[in-house]
């Protein structure tokens, strides 16, 4: 019966660590990195291989599962100007003033995307403690809501 080198179990140890990892820093990155090491780990079991070599398949294997995470299996549409439009229709409080060459702030209820306060523009005046209504989500990077009265 043959043994199994000390590395495999460093490959598998630092694959654990990082899936477990996953959980105190979402995002999943450390998951596919994790995955790679794990199979570095599985790979090692079965073939001699080098150091140079267990870190090309590393490597390779979490650039690859990054790289389908990110084209194919995450949501496309997971912009934050794609997910803010799903956010037409809500209705929020003023708490600075809008108007068409200034711009205000809105208070909304829950927090949309993380933020309960966005930037907006109207296309008339309206003052603070208003009740608006989000008509569109401006500029490139989707950080300001249109609004009208509600």
């Amino acid at each position: 019966m043959s043994t199994i080198e000390i590395s495999t179990w460093y490959w598998l140890a630092l694959g654990i660590a990082l899936i477990l990892g996953e959980v105190f820093l979402p995002g999943m990155m450390l998951l596919w990195l994790g995955i790679g090491a794990s199979l570095v780990a599985i790979i090692s079991v079965a073939f001699k291989l080098l150091l140079a070599t267990k870190l090309l398949i590393w490597a390779g294997t979490s650039g690859v599962l990054l790289v389908l995470w990110f084209k194919v299996f995450r949501d496309n549409d997971s912009t934050r100007a794609g997910r803010a439009e799903a956010t037409l229709g809500y209705t929020g409080r003023l708490i600075r003033a809008v108007g068409p060459k200034e711009t205000g702030s809105v208070r909304f209820a829950r927090p949309i995307l993380g933020n309960d306060v966005w930037e907006c523009e109207a296309e008339s005046s309206i003052s603070a403690d208003m009740r608006v209504k989000v008509v569109a989500v401006v500029g490139r990077e989707g950080r300001r809501v249109k609004v009208m009265p509600a």
